[in-house]
């Protein structure tokens, strides 16, 4: 856990994992893995050990509406260069924590008619109240975006021979209140 480790609030602590402590995909790694990551966070980087064990692992600070994509893209590349092996991926995805930025075609065809893109930002100045209905919008878009990317994914991934065996996990960090 973060206060086992020490790695939490990296931008406010700027400390990096013990040398001494082992992650998961070092396990993988060390038992015949391919291990993967594509990570968009300041809070899950390299500069904080966070690559230890990876055999390859890209990192993008979230610049865009479409990081989702990006991330799950690379993560099929992999698995399909390397689809007769057994292969560790973790893709740590932000898109669906505010400020929440949908693509802007199903924005405008999902969202309600009273949207306001900018509505983050004034809320964070004029508290958050008056706008959490537009964020509840527009947290939904993104979900279902993501939602749809992670389809491919899984659409993928159910092709091939080792879909059977395979084991996935899904987490969140936490939720929304509303």
């Amino acid at each position: 856990y973060p206060l086992q480790h020490g790695v939490y609030q990296p931008h406010r602590y700027e400390s990096a994992l013990p040398e001494n402590l082992t992650t998961m995909a070092e396990v993988f790694n060390q038992n015949g893995f391919r291990t993967f990551c594509h990570s968009g966070h300041v809070r899950f980087a390299p500069q904080y050990g966070h690559a230890k064990g990876f055999e390859r692992f890209i990192y993008r600070q979230r610049d865009s509406k479409n990081f989702h994509i990006q991330a799950i893209h690379e993560a099929i590349l992999f698995l399909e260069a390397h689809k007769h092996e057994d292969c560790f991926i973790f893709i740590h995805l932000l898109d669906t924590h505010a400020p929440f930025v949908p693509i802007n075609y199903l924005n405008n065809h999902m969202a309600s008619m009273h949207k306001d893109f900018s509505a983050y930002e004034l809320g964070k100045k004029r508290g958050m109240d008056s706008y959490i209905e537009i964020l509840r919008n527009q947290s939904q878009v993104k979900l279902f975006e993501v939602d749809l990317a992670l389809g491919s994914l899984f659409d993928y991934c159910k092709q091939q021979n080792w879909f059977k065996n395979a084991v996935f996990t899904v987490t969140a960090d936490h939720g929304h209140p509303y």
